[in-house]
C-alpha cells in the first residue's frame, strides 16, 4: 500500500520472518534460558554461558536492540540524528572507529564507555554540544585514532519516547566501501541485533556487498526493515525505479519473508526538526517511519525480542549439550580404556597440529603470491596514471595554460582519479583474497570437523559440526596526496628563466610539472598499495589466529573431558556413576529446551 510522505510498505505483517502465533508464550524463553543456566551452573565458564547470561538480562528488562545497519555513507548516523532531532552522532564525513554506539533511554544525556579491561567511564553532558564532543572523542578517527583508547563499547543515554518504550538503537560502523575499516565491528555487532533498520540509498540502490550483509543479518534479526534514504536525490519515475529495483534485489536475497520498506530523506528530516518546519518534515517521509517504530515498540517489541532470543539461545544451548556429551562419553568408559583413548587423542592432536602447520605454510605461500601480484598491479597503475597526467600537461602547455593553473588542475584531478583507482584495485584484490580464503576456510572447517569427529569417535558421542569461520573484510584507509613536496620547479621564475627562448621555457615548465605529477602519483600509489597490503596481511593473520584459537579450544575441551573423567574415576567410582546419572538428566532437559526454543524461533 502507498503511505504518505514518500514511504511505501509492502508486507502483510510487521515481522520479517512470518507469523508469531506458534511462538512460545511470553516469558517462556526467559524461563528456558534461566533453566539452562541453572542446569549448567557447575560447569566451567564458557562463551555459550556468557551469551546466555546476556540474553537473560535483556529479556528480563524487555530491552529490544534495533540496529541501524548498512553500507558506509548511506546516512545511518544522519537517520539516527533525525530520530533524536539533534546533530549528536558523528556523521560519516568523519571516518568512525570500529566501535558501535548504543542509544538507550535515560533521564539526561550521558556517555558511557567501556574498554578492553572492563573499565567503565560515565560522563554527563550539560548540552548537546558537549554530548557531541564526548562522542567525537570516542568514536571518530580524529578523536580516537585507531581506537587508541581501547574502547569496546560506547553507550549514550538520552530522553526519547522511542527509547523509553524499550528500544535500544545501535549505530553500527559502515560496511562495504573504500572507507570500510569498521566492517569487522559491524558484523561482530550482529549477534546483539534483535531487529534491524537496513539503510540503503539510490546511489546505487543496493550493492552486492550489501546483499551479502543482508543475508547475514537475516540469520540473527527477527525483523528487518529496509529504509531507502536520500530520496531527495531522485524524483518521480527515477524514485519508483529505485524502489522497484530494491524490492526485487531484497526478495532475491531473502526469499519470500516479509519485509517492510520505507523511503525517507534523513537529512531533510533532521533539518526540518531543527528549523521546526512541519511541512518539510512531512515531505521527508520520516514521520511514517517513526509512527511505525512507535507502534512496533508498543505491539511487537516483546514478541520480536522473544523470537530473536530463542534463535540465539538455541545455538548456545546446543553448544552446552555438546560439552556435556563429551563429559558423558568420557564418564561411560572404564578407566583403563579411557587412559588408552587419552593416549590416542594426544597422538591425534599431534597430527592435527601438523596439518594446521601445513595449512599455514600453504597459506603463507599464497600470501606471497598475492603480494607480488599487488606490487605488479600497483606499478602498472603508477605508469598508467603518470602517462595520463603527462598527456594532460602537454595538452595544457600547448593551449598556453599557466604553470600554476596546470598544477592546480592536477591537484584537483588526483583525488578523483585515485578514489576510482582505489575502488577498482581494492575490489580486484578483495575478490582474489576472498577466493583464496574461501578455499582455506573450507579446509580449516574440515580440520575442525576432524577434531570433533575424533572426539565423537573416541568418546562415543554424536558428532556436532563446528561453526564456519568468517570471511575477510578490509580495514585500512588510504589518504590522497594532491600537492607535491617543495621542489625547485615550484619556485618563482628567475630573471634568467624569463630571458630563455619560448621553446626552452616550455621544456623547463613541462619538466617541472611532470616531476611534480610523478611525485604525487608515486606517493598516492604507495599510500594505496600500503593500505591494500595491510588489508591482505591483516586478513590472513586474523584467519590464522582464528583457526589456531578454534583448534586449541576444541582440542583442550576434548582432552579436559577425558582427563577430568579419568581423574574422577580413579578417585571415586561410585561418585562418577552418580555424576553420570545427573548429567544424563541435565542433558535430557537441555535437549528438551532446544526443541522448545525451536518452537519460539
Amino acid at each position: 500500500m502507498r503511505m504518505s510522505g514518500g514511504a511505501e510498505a509492502i508486507t502483510p505483517s510487521f515481522l520479517a520472518t512470518g507469523d508469531i502465533s506458534n511462538a512460545v508464550a511470553g516469558g517462556d524463553i526467559q524461563h528456558l534460558i534461566d533453566e539452562a543456566l541453572e542446569l549448567t551452573a557447575a560447569e566451567r565458564p564458557s562463551r555459550a554461558r556468557k551469551q546466555l547470561f546476556a540474553l537473560a538480562e535483556r529479556l528480563a528488562q524487555g530491552r529490544l536492540q534495533l540496529a541501524v545497519v548498512g553500507q558506509f555513507k548511506r546516512g545511518k548516523s544522519t537517520l539516527l540524528n533525525a530520530f533524536l532531532g539533534e546533530r549528536i552522532l558523528p556523521s560519516a564525513v568523519t571516518p568512525l572507529t570500529a566501535i558501535a554506539t548504543f542509544l538507550r533511554n535515560g533521564p539526561s544525556p550521558k556517555v558511557i564507555s567501556e574498554d578492553v579491561h572492563g573499565r567503565r567511564e560515565e560522563k554527563d553532558a550539560d548540552s548537546m554540544d558537549e554530548l557531541r564532543t564526548l562522542l567525537e572523542a570516542r568514536v571518530t578517527e580524529d578523536g580516537n585514532p585507531q581506537n587508541r583508547l581501547g574502547l569496546t563499547r560506547v553507550e549514550v543515554e538520552y530522553p526519547l519516547p522511542l527509547l523509553a518504550a524499550g528500544i535500544v538503537l545501535i549505530d553500527t560502523p559502515g560496511v562495504g566501501s573504500t572507507y570500510r575499516h569498521n566492517t569487522e565491528t559491524a558484523k561482530a555487532t550482529l549477534p546483539e541485533c534483535d531487529a534491524a533498520l537496513f539503510v540503503v540509498s539510490p546511489d546505487p540502490p543496493i550493492t552486492a556487498i550489501e546483499i551479502d550483509y543482508l543475508k547475514e543479518l537475516r540469520a540473527v534479526a527477527a525483523t528487518i526493515v529496509v529504509v531507502l534514504n536520500k530520496i531527495d536525490l531522485v524524483e518521480g519515475s527515477d524514485r519508483a525505479r529505485s524502489e522497484a529495483f530494491l524490492r526485487t534485489a531484497v526478495k532475491e536475497a531473502l526469499g519470500d519473508i516479509n519485509v517492510l520498506y520505507f523511503s525517507v530523506s534523513a537529512r531533510s528530516a533532521l533539518d526540518s526538526k531543527l528549523q521546526h518546519d512541519l511541512a518539510m518534515l512531512e515531505h521527508s517521509g520520516l514521520p511514517v517511519l517513526e509512527s511505525f517504530l512507535s507502534a512496533f515498540a508498543l505491539e511487537k517489541r516483546l514478541p520480536t525480542l522473544e523470537r530473536a532470543a530463542a534463535r540465539k539461545a538455541e545455538l548456545d544451548v546446543r553448544e552446552l549439550v555438546y560439552e556435556i556429551d563429551m563429559r558423558l562419553g568420557a564418564y561411560r568408559l572404564p578407566a583403563t580404556e579411557l587412559s588408552q583413548r587419552l593416549v590416542e587423542f594426544r597422538a591425534a592432536e599431534t597430527a592435527f597440529d601438523g596439518e594446521r602447520d601445513m595449512r599455514f605454510d600453504i597459506l603463507n605461500g599464497d600470501r606471497q603470491r598475492l603480494l607480488r601480484e599487488l606490487e605488479e598491479r600497483a606499478g602498472q597503475l603508477r605508469e598508467r596514471v603518470q602517462r595520463s597526467l603527462h598527456w594532460e600537461v602537454d595538452r595544457q602547455i600547448a593551449s598556453a595554460s599557466h604553470g600554476d593553473i596546470i598544477r592546480q588542475d592536477i591537484a584537483e584531478r588526483l583525488p578523483r582519479i585515485f578514489q576510482t583507482e582505489f575502488e577498482s584495485l581494492e575490489s580486484y584484490e578483495r575478490q582474489r583474497l576472498e577466493e583464496l580464503l574461501a578455499r582455506h576456510q573450507n579446509q580449516a572447517d574440515e580440520l575442525m570437523g576432524k577434531v570433533r569427529r575424533a572426539a565423537a569417535r573416541l568418546l562415543d558421542i554424536p558428532f556436532m559440526a563446528p561453526e564456519a569461520s568468517e570471511a575477510f573484510e578490509a580495514k585500512k584507509l588510504p589518504y590522497w596526496v594532491d600537492r607535491p613536496r617543495e621542489t625547485l620547479s615550484a619556485a618563482p621564475a628567475s630573471l634568467l628563466s624569463l630571458l630563455l627562448p619560448a621553446d626552452m621555457k616550455r621544456r623547463r615548465l613541462r619538466a617541472g610539472l611532470v616531476k611534480d605529477a610523478d611525485e604525487m602519483v608515486a606517493r598516492n600509489v604507495e599510500n594505496l598499495r600500503w593500505a591494500i597490503r595491510q588489508n591482505l596481511e591483516d586478513a590472513i593473520r586474523r584467519f590464522q589466529v582464528d583457526l589456531d584459537d578454534r583448534l586449541r579450544s576444541s582440542q583442550d575441551a576434548t582432552q579436559r573431558a577425558i582427563e577430568e573423567a579419568l581423574q574422577r574415576k580413579r578417585q571415586v567410582e561410585r561418585e562418577t556413576q552418580d555424576d553420570t546419572e545427573a548429567l544424563e538428566q541435565i542433558r535430557r532437559r537441555l535437549k528438551e529446551i532446544v526443541m522448545e526454543l525451536q518452537k519460539g524461533a
